[in-house]
């Protein structure tokens, strides 16, 4: 068992978790929620102070379990103050599985820059023919598009005035030039992502329409 804890803490826990794990699984935290990959039925945990946007050492305490728990990524600006822990159990069937951890509250730690809003410009511009919905994926200097309903887009085109840069404090922007239909953002860039964006332009009539889509950054 690996634990990342200090020995002799004695302020109390900011957070704790329990559940059963069959073989591996990450848990991610971030300011007041909780996701388990793959997710995990039953467990419980509380928050006594929320994961602040601060960069800091996050400490592992392992209250009971069979297998290795470790954290894997601290709380960084670059992934959008996440914590991630990972448990893995080699064990046959499932293992029960109690973590507490200690981390600094709002007052604490080393706060990061603010992250910069209102500073964007234009990226890229999309054009294309859309009958339906689709969605746009965006990574550095290239992109790709996939169906979500309906048919691929169709001379489509990307304009880079510039690449997407590795990083999860951007402010994106999106503005529909040409076309009916809505223009919405699906996922920002993220360490966890590979810091790929992603939006979807949804067209409501039958029919193809020519849409001009301005992505700023």
């Amino acid at each position: 068992m690996t634990t990342c804890a200090a020995t002799g803490l004695a302020q109390s826990p900011a957070f704790t978790w329990e559940g059963q794990v069959e073989k591996n699984t990450v848990i991610y935290i971030h300011d007041k929620k909780v996701e388990a990959k793959p997710h995990i039925e039953g467990s419980h945990f509380y928050f006594v102070d929320p994961l602040p946007d601060a960069r800091q050492q996050v400490r592992l305490q392992v209250k009971e379990g069979r297998g290795s728990v470790q954290i894997t990524d601290q709380p960084r600006l670059e992934n959008d103050f996440t914590l991630a822990i990972s448990i893995q159990d080699l064990q046959d069937g499932p293992g029960f599985y109690s973590i507490a951890l200690y981390w600094d509250s709002d007052r604490g730690g080393i706060q990061e820059p603010p992250k910069r809003r209102g500073k964007e410009s234009r990226g890229l511009t999309w054009y294309g023919g859309v009958d339906g919905k689709i969605r746009v994926m965006v990574r550095g200097n290239s992109f790709s598009s996939e169906v979500v309903d309906g048919q691929p887009a169709t001379d489509e085109r990307a304009v880079f005035a510039r690449p997407l840069p590795d990083r999860a404090d951007l402010n994106i922007v999106l503005k529909r030039i040409k076309g009916r239909g809505a223009v919405e953002l699906v996922e920002r860039p993220s360490s966890r992502n590979g810091y790929q964006l992603i939006f979807q332009i949804s067209d409501p009539v039958q029919g193809s329409d020519v849409y001009q889509v301005d992505v700023s950054w």
